[in-house]
């Protein structure tokens, strides 16, 4: 009897220990949880990525802004403070977007091609005016 108890015990000790370590892994702020990738460009923990953080990630990369994911910190900052917050990012990249009311971002209207142009355009004039204004080295 003594010996089941004591197996049982280590087990649970064992998945307890199991259980916090996971937990303690989560980057957790309020009831709101980050994605690794979030946390991994927030290269200050300040719980936002500042566009110098979202160009080193994408920055080095040569191909056209209409080919290339780092459009999305233009359609996603929404309030053009030059930062992208946990519910700006996971609204642009639908990332539990459903905690923030659903799906709609600031997304410009590409319904068409002239509209889709003009979006790529008015990002990649954006871009230019943030890497001029920081400084950045940027392979375009």
């Amino acid at each position: 009897m003594t010996r089941v108890y004591t197996i049982g015990m280590s087990v649970f000790l064992v998945a307890a220990v199991g259980l916090l370590l996971f937990l303690s892994s989560i980057k957790k702020t309020g009831v709101e949880y980050r994605t690794d990738f979030f946390v991994g460009l927030d290269s200050n923990r300040d719980d936002k990525i500042s566009f110098i953080e979202w160009m080193a990630y994408y920055g080095g990369h040569s191909h056209p802004i209409e080919e290339c994911a780092r459009i999305d910190f233009y359609w996603g900052d929404c309030n053009k403070d030059e930062v992208l917050s946990w519910k700006e990012y996971s609204l642009v990249r639908k990332v539990g977007g459903e905690k923030f009311g659903g799906s709609s971002t600031c997304r410009p209207d590409i319904s068409s091609q002239e509209k889709l142009s003009r979006a790529y355009s008015d990002a990649l004039a954006r871009e230019n005016v943030l890497i001029e204004k920081y400084k950045f080295k940027a392979n375009k």
